[in-house]
C-alpha cells in the first residue's frame, strides 16, 4: 500500500510540473475488445489527458451478456507515455500505466475489484484524429459469483477518437 501512494504522489508532482508546458491534450476514444468477440460484442468510451510525460483518464465499458451476465466497468487509468514525430504532423506515442476500479455484473452484489497494468501506442493524425491499440492485464474478482478465486484476463483494445 505505501509503495502504491509513494507511485500515485509521485504521478501527481510530475503531472503539476507538466501541466505548466504546452504539450498537454484531452482525448476521447470509441474501444472495443475485439478478441473477445466470441463471448459477444463490447463497446467503452475513455477519456483521457496527456502531459508531456504523465497521463490520467477514466474508462467506461460495456460487455452485455458475458458469460450470462451483462458486464460494465468503471476505472482510472494513470501513467507514463512519450510522444514523437512532428509537432504538425502525424504524431506517435507510447504509454505504460496502472487501471482501477469498479466491476458491476447485473443484479448480483458488488460492485467487484479489478487492478492492472496497460501498455499501449496511439498514432495521431494531422488533423487530431487516431488509432490506438493497448494490451491490458487486469486482475478481477467478480468470479466470487461462481464460489471462484480472483481470476486474471489480457485483452487487446483497439479504439479510434479524437485529440482536443
Amino acid at each position: 500500500m505505501k509503495k502504491c501512494i509513494v507511485v500515485i504522489v509521485t504521478l501527481f508532482c510530475a503531472m503539476s510540473i507538466n501541466a505548466q508546458l504546452d504539450n498537454d491534450s484531452n482525448n476521447l476514444t470509441v474501444i472495443t475488445a475485439p478478441g473477445a468477440y466470441d463471448d459477444g460484442f463490447n463497446i467503452g468510451v475513455q477519456y483521457e489527458h496527456q502531459w508531456n510525460l504523465p497521463y490520467v483518464g477514466v474508462e467506461v465499458f460495456f460487455f452485455p451478456d458475458l458469460n450470462d451476465l451483462d458486464y460494465l466497468h468503471f476505472i482510472g487509468r494513470a501513467g507514463v507515455g512519450q510522444e514523437y514525430g512532428n509537432p504538425v504532423g502525424t504524431k506517435w506515442r507510447w504509454n505504460v500505466g496502472f487501471r482501477g476500479g469498479r466491476i458491476f455484473r447485473s443484479q448480483y452484489d458488488g460492485p467487484f475489484a479489478l487492478l492492472g497494468l496497460e501498455v499501449g501506442a496511439q498514432v495521431t493524425l494531422p488533423f487530431g484524429m487516431y488509432g490506438k491499440l493497448v494490451y491490458g492485464r487486469d486482475m478481477k474478482s467478480d468470479s466470487a459469483i461462481w464460489n471462484e478465486d480472483n481470476h486474471t484476463v489480457n485483452s487487446v483494445f483497439g479504439g479510434i477518437g479524437v485529440r482536443f
